[in-house]
Parts: structure tokens; sequence; C-alpha cells
């Protein structure tokens, strides 16, 4: 079960859910030719992951903080559908 929000940590520890989150968003980044950072699958919400996470809300509601709450991962699981 997810743990949201999600903030940038640089000691976060591993997490399933994160893991499938990178892997969604590298699957974005690729598939719409997007600007944000790849990112390794290592499952820690780091700053990367939340440099990315800013990078997909900037470019699907023009608001970004970089923080992984509910809302943003309904919206970066939609177009991975």
């Amino acid at each position: 079960m997810s743990k949201f929000p999600y903030i940038a940590n640089r000691n976060a520890p591993k997490d399933a859910f994160i893991e499938k989150v990178q892997r969604m968003l590298n699957y974005l980044r690729n598939r719409f030719h997007c600007g944000w950072p790849y990112l390794e699958d290592d499952g820690r919400y780091g700053p990367i992951t939340a440099e990315s996470v800013k990078g997909f809300q900037l470019w699907y509601t023009c608001k970004g903080n970089g923080i992984l709450d509910t809302k943003t991962y309904e919206q970066i699981e939609i177009p991975h559908s």
C-alpha cells in the first residue's frame, strides 16, 4: 500500500511502489519525448525521482512541486494504461 505523499529524501528506503512509479515515468518520458531525467528503477524517492515527478507535473498540469501525491499518481497512471 502506498504512503502518500512522497517527498524527496536522499536516504529513502527502497519501496516497490516507487519502483513502479519510476518505470511509469520512464515509459512516459520515452513515449512522449519529455525532458525530465531518466530514472534508475531503484525504488527510492530521492531528488532525481522528485525532479522527474515535478517534470511530469509541469508537463501534465503546468504546476509542479515534485511531491508524489494521490492526484499526481493517478495522472501518471492514466496515460501509461
